[in-house]
């Protein structure tokens, strides 16, 4: 076989390499079966957005240029679609764009660099509540981290069904490396498609 050939049924999975005894009809029917499947799934993988939007309320630093620089740093984040600063009332808000995969603690640093710190995080996140532990955990759609939800004593507490889907609205306790990050719960409804 053509190393260049060989390079192309490599690529579709390992599957290929592992067996490559397989007859070209096989090797083509699997191939298929793959890029069918890939097409099918795709859409579905990326329906939704994790996060939708963060707010982040900051206290500047003494540098005004680091302030100033703060939403292209944001807007080089990938996911992130819009980046808005509003450096009168400290407040920059990001949009991210749908079926990102933006984990928080990273985009928060973006913002610390600096020096900015950091005195509010609201966020609105899209996906699933499990009670772990005697505890509402909430697992943002997309992501392998997990946040503590916790009722604010502000608003109304909604009823949270374990194993469902919602769109939450909260404040996020800051996140740092190692330690547990709590969602307040500001709002819940179902998401979007939620059976």
């Amino acid at each position: 076989m053509h190393a260049d050939t060989r390079r192309w049924f490599c690529f579709p999975s390992a599957f290929l390499c592992v067996y490559p005894r397989l007859k070209p009809g096989q090797r083509f029917a699997i191939i298929t079966v793959m890029r069918l499947a890939i097409l099918l799934l795709a859409p579905a993988l990326a329906a939704h957005a994790e996060f939708a939007r963060v707010e982040v309320t900051f206290q500047g630093t003494e540098c005004l240029s680091c302030t100033e620089s703060l939403q292209g740093r944001l807007e080089r984040v990938r996911g992130v679609e819009t980046v808005a600063v509003d450096l009168e009332r400290s407040i920059v808000t990001m949009d991210l764009e749908t079926g990102n995969n933006v984990r928080l603690a990273p985009l928060l640093s973006r913002i610390t660099q600096d020096g900015t710190k950091i005195s509010r995080i609201e966020v609105v996140v899209t996906g699933t509540v499990a009670r772990q532990e005697g505890k509402l955990r909430f697992h943002p759609d997309g992501l392998r981290e997990a946040y503590r939800l916790q009722h604010s004593s502000s608003a109304p507490k909604p009823e949270l069904q374990s194993d469902s889907r919602y769109e939450i609205r909260g404040t996020v306790s800051e996140v740092e490396p190692g330690a547990e990050a709590v969602i307040e719960i500001l709002s819940a409804a179902p998401a979007a498609g939620a059976p």
